[in-house]
Order: structure tokens, then sequence, then C-alpha cells
């Protein structure tokens, strides 16, 4: 599903309305289109229903939403938050409701009587701001949205939910928190990106007579991963079909690292796993995942690896189909060292996370040096480091930053987080869906780099897809975890468990 911005959204109606199809004509179909939905998710006839409309095409939206829900049986008042109607096509739409009998009122002219509809309300439809809202909030608005927010109500908004910026994903004084958003054309970047994504419940989005050939115009804006980046084995593989996948993984007293990645790189069906990891940790590791090949690297009196560690692993990086490097490994000058020689020497796609990352992030010019793929995998703090921001400018535009960062140094980025974000060095943006609150725990970032590493090592997609893949299924793999488990009880290690019986389902 592709992700517009406002502006894209204005252009996309307005190449449309040049197709003989009129701006009326899409507020009706986005009136309508929402109707249904609320019709399918809630038994209108035995609900009190409130719209609250704004005096824009929001609003207008709204007006046509309160017509088809009464048509429908349902039991339907509007309030007017703003006053009248200032667009033209908004005051028609509210004119053909007041032809139907539904009671209208305006909030500030009798406060009292618009806050009793509201506290009885079954269903309060947010229709007041739309994807235009660019400025604060007043004061007495601003408490009408506290208010809003504090009762019982299901909360349905109209494309976005009010006093979110649809395209920071940034949020207001005040905003009325949606249990539904009912999108129309697309997604918009605030139903995916915090915060303004906590705001929006569940979205749906709804098609209102756009043209495919309208839409394909934007074929290079973000778009979200779907489960068509899966694929299935080819029945007469082998073990060397899939590739070999070297792990630099691990450190004293961080052996876990080394496990999860590398449990996650073999459940990702890589033919061959090999992990080189400091020898002090080596017996602890082989215990637990006796599946693998391993390389017993020298260590540094930190317990990581020394930084003559590449003469030891030279012949492996020659032979890898992927390369993963920084989970558990520390941040020393030895790993400094040990990065530069890989991506100096590697003849494949390399994966970067972790305190991998954090040693780039000394001197992030390296990358340039390097001849082969490079898939960065940080975290918001970790990509604060590498842009030389902070977290909370790399937070207010998580799509502007991955793409960014992919674009300069010519690699992808995957700006972990809720709703993921891939940037491609070909300049494409994709956000991920799957996942939950209990996939912030650590370790779960080693799960994913080492997915990254196996699903790219076995060459059963291209490198992007790939990745997108992995960041997907991790997702969906925490999410089933959290569902037979909690999500306050989901640890890495069971998003590792869920992998088989998830590819089953694809390879069914």
């Amino acid at each position: 599903m592709k992700i517009f911005t406002s502006l894209q959204i204005k252009n996309i109606e307005d190449a449309t309305v040049l197709r003989g199809i009129s701006k009326l004509r899409l507020m009706e179909n986005a009136g309508s289109a929402a109707a249904r939905v609320i019709r399918e998710k809630f038994d209108i006839t035995s609900k009190k229903i409130v719209v609250v409309a704004g005096n824009g095409n929001n609003g207008g939206d709204g007006f046509v939403v309160a017509r088809k829900l009464y048509e429908n049986g349902g039991n339907v008042e509007v309030i007017r938050l703003l006053g009248l109607p200032q667009s033209e096509n908004a005051s028609l739409m509210c004119k053909k409701l007041m032809e139907t009998g539904v009671p209208i009122h305006d909030y500030f002219d009798n406060t009292s009587i618009s806050r009793a509809l509201l506290a009885q309300a079954d269903i309060i439809v947010d229709a007041v701001f739309g994807i235009g809202f660019n400025r604060a909030l007043d004061t007495a608005v601003s408490e009408v949205f506290s208010f809003i927010s504090s009762l019982p109500a299901r909360r349905v908004a109209v494309d976005v939910p009010s006093g979110v910026y649809c395209d920071s994903a940034e949020i207001n004084t005040s905003v009325i928190k949606a249990d539904l958003t009912i999108s129309f054309i697309g997604f918009k970047p605030c139903h995916l990106l915090p915060p303004a994504s906590s705001f929006c419940g569940e979205v749906v989005n709804c098609a209102i007579g756009v043209a495919d050939d309208v839409l394909y115009y934007y074929e290079n804006c973000p778009e979200t991963i779907e489960p068509n980046f899966v694929l299935k084995r080819d029945k007469n593989a082998h073990k060397g079909t899939f590739g070999k996948a070297l792990l630099v993984c691990g450190s004293y007293g961080m052996a876990g690292a080394a496990i999860l990645s590398l449990k996650a790189a073999l459940r990702c069906g890589v033919g061959l796993g090999v992990c080189a990891l400091p020898e002090k940790i080596y017996p602890i590791v082989a215990e637990s995942v006796p599946e693998a090949v391993y390389i017993p690297a020298p260590t540094n009196v930190n317990g990581g690896f020394a930084a003559n560690t590449y003469f030891a692993i030279k012949d492996t990086i020659n032979s890898a189909d992927s390369i993963l490097f920084g989970p558990g490994v520390t941040n020393t000058n030895d790993t400094v060292i040990l990065l530069r020689d890989i991506l100096e020497n590697a003849k494949c796609p390399v994966i970067i996370d972790a305190d991998g990352i954090n040693a780039l992030a000394r001197n992030i010019d390296i990358i340039k040096q390097s001849a082969v793929k490079i898939i960065l995998t940080p975290h918001p703090a970790e990509m604060a480091r590498l842009c030389r921001v902070t977290v909370s400018v790399i937070n207010s535009d998580r799509i502007y930053y991955a793409k960014k960062l992919a674009h300069e140094f010519g690699v992808t980025v995957v700006l972990k987080g809720a709703n993921t974000v891939v940037a491609t060095e070909d300049e494409r943006v994709f956000v991920n869906l799957t996942g939950n609150p209990g996939m912030a725990t650590g370790g779960s970032g080693d799960v994913l780099s080492g997915m990254i590493a196996g699903l790219i090592a076995s060459g059963v997609l291209p490198e992007n897809d790939a990745v997108c893949a992995a960041v997907y299924l991790h997702g969906l793999a925490g999410d089933r975890a959290a569902q037979k488990l909690s999500q306050t009880s989901l640890l890495p290690s069971d998003i590792i468990d869920e992998l088989p019986s998830l590819f089953k389902t694809f390879e069914g």
C-alpha cells in the first residue's frame, strides 16, 4: 500500500478531477466509504452516533458519513465544532444533510447540550481537521479534543485523527485519540509513524474512485511491506544452494547476542551458518547452537575481538554470501579496525548492527570505500549518532532521515522501532506494519539482523526484498509470540521459536 503526503493527495485529487470526477463526487465517495466501514465494524442500529464536523472539507466528509449512516438506520446527530462550513463542497453536503432532518448543533452556541450529546454517544466520528491541518489549536478546541478523548465512546477518525500533523506524524497539544481511522486513497505518514500512529488505532484504507494510472505516477513514494516479499524455496535445492552466512558476533559477557543472531540466521534457511566469535565464548555458543560452524578468534583484554581477527576469518569472508557484523562485539578501537578490514575486503553484502554501528559512527566515511552492498540496522539512538543529530530529531521524521542516510552513503537503512522504516540505496522506502511493543527488548535487534543475514545469503530473494521480508517476518513472528505469551513476557528467543511455523504457512 502506498504512503502519500498531503501534497501528493491534493495532486492526486486534482489529476482525478481532470479525468472528469469532481471533488464533490470524491467527497461523496469518501464519506460513503467511511460510513460503510463503520457499518461493517459496528451494529449502528443499536448505537448512538455523534459526528463532530469541522468547517472544511473534512467536515464535508463527515456530513456525508452522517447522512449515509442515517439512511441505513443509524441514530445520528451532528455537532459543528467550528461553525458553518467554509468550503463550497462542504456547504453543499451540509445542506443535503439538513434535508434529511438529522439534528445539527453548533458546539459553542450551547456547550452544555453538545457535551451531553458527546457523553451519551456510543460512537463519535471525528471529522474536524483533515490532512491539511498545520496550525496550533486554540485553547477552547483543545479542551474539546481532550474531553472527547476522555469519553468511553468508540472514536472513529475520518482520514486522520484531528490534532495530528499528517506528514510529520507529530501531534498537537491535544489530539482526538481514535480507535479506528478510515483513510482514503492510501496511507499517510501519520498513520504509520510515531507518535501520531499511536493515536490512529486500527487504520483501514478505502478507495474512492481514483484511477490506478493516476497513482502510477507516484511509484517511488514510500509503501508498506506486504507478505508477497516472502517466497518459497526451490524443491530441488541442496545446502549449497542457500549460501553461507558469516556472523561476526559476541564478546565476553555478550554470548547471547551471538546465539540469537546465529539461531535466527539458521531458522531463515541459510545453507551454512559460520560464526566467528572471541575464543573465550566459543564453548557457550557452540553448545547452544550445534548446527553452526565456528571460527574461534583472538580475544582482546576487553573480551572482544582482537584487532588482528581479520586474518583468522579472511578465507571465510572471501567465500561468504552475507556477513553480519556487530551484535555484542563491544565498541573498542579493535572493533573499529576489524570493521574497516571487513568492509575493505568483503565480496558480499555486509549487515552492520549494534556495536558495529557505534564503531561506524566514529568514521562513517569508511562506508564509501567499500565496493559491496551495506545494510545498516540502527535503532533511533544509533541513527542519531550516525546522522549527528538528536534522537528527537530522528523521530520527528523517520522516513526523511532513513532516506537521507541511504542516499548520502549508498546503503540500505533499516531504522528500527514501531513501524520499522527500510530505505534502500535506490531511494525506495518501505514501512513495516507488523510487530508490537513487547519486542522492544534487548536481543530483538540481534534476531532481526541474523534473519537479514540468513535471507540474503540464501539467495531466495533479491537483496532488498530479503531485507524487507526479514523485517516483515520478524514483526509477524513477534505478533504471534505475543498472542501466545503476552507482550509483557515476550523474549527475543520466542520470536525465533515462531519462525518454523511461520515459514510453513508461506510454504503451504
